[in-house]
């Protein structure tokens, strides 16, 4: 009797997900292209085109783009949704990382994203939520397989100490410890040097990058203080715009015509987020339109720039939060609409946009595709352990003095 209730307990709530999650992400747009199973092809990767899901080590058509959301948080680290992290590969081998906030990397483990594709990292702005996991991403970069410098795009401030170069000085300081450790036991290589391009939050647009067909603008948002940009990522007369956090502006506008997806930050209504952070109305009034965008003027915002697909990402995402953002938007904007989660996958061509959820594993191993090069250690242990340290460390018995303790 007992196993029978929890066997009903379990249909019942994957029932109830099903429901939950057809009736966030109904788009009230066309069905996609569904593929029969005999499409799917020898190496077991579901083919493009299919409404299921995708698995790590999927191929991408060389004409294609792939987005993957792996954090769409507000700022609270939790165990469903990570903070800000946006991956865009492209079908010419390009891979970008936009914004890696805290918990974020542990999704592109689980995709078996390997380090070295992570090596182009631009940042829309210097909140914890959307750089908090880059010092764990640089320290443990070359101990998987990024051996080539880190390069870190990201804003200027209205004072050098408000820029991303300082911050990023601060964080070789903050990692110095293990950075010197590594360098004594890794084989020796650039991976932890880094590059950082430092970027004029004022200019509408700048270039941020200009390289092998690839072309990234950045625009400025207006956010708590000055210097958060946004991203415009063109490629193959494809075309993806990643946010900052920011008030609606013109600049989202003028920016976000003629693009395949918009994603967007949007801020929860101000009365469910006083309910349950137990703050005043009027502090989470001030709060969301201090910095953020409100959910109608976000559906303006798609309305006059009209993308392919618009997409509602990093805010707080639960049930009682999505249907008052999307109603509000759709005040404005009936086009195609998403509301992203971790893990969400979006493959574009100029044919079609495909939405799936990715699939990996919770404990992988760090996915490395770049051999490690043949070197020796670039400083000696010797240099920075005592000899009173290793005359306490227990040898293994093959190596010990008589009478010495062993293993």
């Amino acid at each position: 009797m007992g196993s029978n209730r929890i066997i009903f307990i379990a249909i019942g709530a994957i029932i109830g997900i099903g429901v939950a999650f057809a009736a966030v992400y109904n788009y009230q747009t066309q069905e996609m292209q569904q593929i029969p199973v005999s499409a799917i092809s020898e190496e077991k990767y579901l083919p493009f085109g299919t409404t299921s899901f995708m698995y790590p080590g999927e191929p991408l058509p060389a004409d294609e783009m792939r987005v993957t959301v792996f954090g769409t948080g507000w700022g609270f680290v939790r165990p469903g949704q990570a903070d800000q992290s946006i991956f865009v590969e492209l079908g010419n081998g390009d891979s970008f990382v936009f914004d890696l906030g805290e918990s974020s990397e542990a999704n592109y483990m689980a995709m078996h994203v390997p380090y070295s594709k992570m090596s182009n990292l631009f940042i829309t702005h210097l909140h914890m939520d959307h750089m908090g996991g880059i010092p764990h991403m640089y320290a443990f970069g070359p101990v998987g397989d990024r051996f080539t410098p880190l390069e870190i795009y990201g804003p200027s401030g209205t004072s050098p100490d408000l820029g991303v170069k300082y911050a990023i000085d601060g964080m070789k300081q903050y990692t110095n410890w293990n950075v010197i450790s590594f360098k004594a036991a890794l084989p020796e290589s650039d991976g932890f040097d880094i590059n950082v391009h430092e970027l004029d939050y004022t200019l509408n647009p700048g270039i941020a990058y200009d390289k092998n067909g690839v072309v990234i603008k950045h625009f400025p948002g207006a956010h708590s203080i000055d210097g958060a940009i946004n991203y415009r990522l063109e490629w193959n007369g494809l075309c993806v715009v990643i946010p900052t956090d920011t008030n609606p502006t013109t600049w989202d506008v003028e920016n976000g015509k003629n693009c395949d997806i918009i994603f967007h930050e949007v801020g929860p209504d101000p009365h469910i987020y006083a309910k349950n952070l137990n703050v005043s109305v009027e502090d989470a009034q001030l709060i969301v339109d201090s910095s953020h965008t409100n959910p109608k003027a976000l559906g303006k915002i798609f309305s006059e720039t009209q993308p392919r697909l618009g997409v509602i990402t990093h805010t707080v995402e639960n049930a009682d939060t999505l249907m008052p953002i999307i109603d509000a938007v759709r005040v404005y904007y009936d086009g195609p609409l998403a509301f992203a989660s971790d893990m969400m996958v979006f493959n574009i061509n100029k044919d079609e946009i495909t939405q799936r959820m990715a699939i990996g594993p919770d404990n992988p191993w760090v996915n490395t595709v770049v051999p490690t090069p043949q070197t020796g250690p670039e400083l000696d242990i010797h240099d920075y352990k005592s000899q009173n340290t290793f005359d306490h460390v227990i040898p293994k018995c093959e190596d010990a003095t008589d009478g010495q303790l062993c293993y």
